[in-house]
């Protein structure tokens, strides 16, 4: 799936390292052995529990993080990179380690789009259904009461109703919303298209430009503000090709 990150799970949290107990589940009372309960990292255990009652049967997984521990980060990852494309959780932490930097453990944290292509013949599957930044660079935002799981820059965790916003202003002092970012076109606003997405916007019926980022800006992330230049005329072909650098 689409992320990866540490990840703290509720359920039978209560149980904590203990060897057995019960548990009730909307009403169903279960048996829960521990079958591994152990330290994995800084700060990190990771518990495995199996619930059976009857023929019913589940294993939970859950891991508790001390975010206060000084060795533990927590980041988000978009498979491969990219807007589209699938891959494993495993692949992703083995292909984000770095000198200084594992990553040890993770879960997957979206919705996904499971098929599909672009005008151009591009695979939409590993799209995600949901606003998803990584590392501050955004890779899908969209309007809507959209329930998600945020980190902020003091480690701070949080479950809870995410929207997104923003504004273009040109230099006449003019300002339209932006709509959204790497979506379907919204009427009545802007939307933005970054490298991230897919060669082309695969948007017609609509008016597109490309920009530019000026000189001194690199970057259109969220909450940041950066200036963007026009270097084309409009055009309503549709699927304009997206530039390397800009939007």
């Amino acid at each position: 799936m689409k992320k990866i990150f540490t990840f703290l799970a509720s359920m039978a949290m209560a149980l904590g390292a203990q060897a057995s107990g019960t548990c009730d589940v909307l009403g169903t009372v279960f048996t829960v052995d521990t079958l591994f309960h152990a330290y994995v990292g800084p700060g990190t255990t990771q518990t495995s529990l199996y619930f059976h009652t009857g023929t019913k049967e589940m294993r939970v997984f859950y891991s508790k993080i001390d975010l206060s521990n000084p060795y533990v980060s927590v980041k988000a990852v978009s498979g491969a990179d990219k807007f589209a494309g699938g891959e494993t959780v495993s692949h992703m932490a083995k292909r984000k380690d770095a000198p200084g930097a594992r990553y040890y453990i993770g879960v997957n944290g979206d919705f996904w789009v499971t098929g599909g292509q672009t005008a151009r013949g591009e695979s939409m599957v590993g799209a995600p259904i949901s606003s998803c930044i990584a590392d501050g660079f955004i890779y899908k935002a969209q309007n809507g009461r959209e329930y998600q799981f945020t980190i902020d820059q003091n480690e701070v965790p949080s479950l809870g109703v995410v929207n997104f916003a923003g504004t273009l202003v040109n230099a006449a002092g003019t300002s339209v919303n932006v709509g959204g970012v790497n979506i379907d076109a919204v009427d009545n606003a802007v939307s933005l298209y970054n490298p991230k997405y897919f060669k082309g916007t695969n948007q017609f019926n609509c008016t597109e430009v490309q920009v530019k980022y000026v000189e001194g800006d690199s970057s259109f992330a969220w909450g940041k503000a950066c200036r963007l230049e026009v270097i084309g005329a409009p055009s309503t072909a549709g699927d304009m090709d997206l530039p390397a650098q800009g939007l």
